[in-house]
């Protein structure tokens, strides 16, 4: 998918997220949604395409696209540690953000480990997640998981607290 069907795709899905469209309503059609974000009816396709992918919405070929009853988002909250420093503190206040905004949290430490960010970028790659709040490994080093931070950002919204490596999205 090009950079401007993934960018359509990232618009369309804020706007479902922030309610904009019900689950069940009917979205607006290609050439509606084409003119609202500037873009072809083809890069509109590939970004429904996507969003049906992820079961965001259901397209039926001469029926348009619906938006899907969605159940709670699942957010990804990655700190260096959970037990240690302000943490504790932090990440039930984090989890409770989420919770108000009716979204489920899970916590996934890296240990300020690379090989653990690894893992655990490659196992929110793996789906599953609709968002990650991440506390990159070592930020003031080159970031060795650069590559999987990239492509975790065209899937999944990302943002980085408490600094992050240079040219890490999010």
């Amino acid at each position: 998918m090009g950079e401007k069907a993934e960018e359509t795709a990232r618009r369309i899905r804020a706007e479902i997220t922030a309610g904009r469209w019900a689950p069940g309503q009917r979205l607006p059609g290609e050439l509606a949604l084409a003119r609202r974000c500037a873009v072809s009816r083809e890069t509109v396709r590939a970004a429904l395409a996507q969003l049906a992918r992820e079961g965001r919405i259901e397209t039926k070929k001469g029926s348009g696209s619906r938006v899907r009853e969605l159940s709670p988002r699942r957010i990804a909250v990655v700190p260096t540690f959970a037990e240690e420093y302000i943490f504790p503190a932090a990440l039930r206040q984090a989890q409770e953000i989420f919770a108000a905004q009716g979204c489920t949290s899970e916590i996934l430490p890296t240990l300020d480990r690379f090989s653990r960010e690894r893992q655990v970028l490659t196992a929110l790659l793996a789906g599953g997640y609709d968002g990650a709040l991440i506390e990159g490994v070592k930020t003031a080093v080159p970031d060795p998981t650069l590559a999987l931070y990239e492509k975790l950002a065209r899937q999944i919204p990302l943002r980085s607290c408490h600094g992050c490596s240079a040219g890490t999205p999010g």
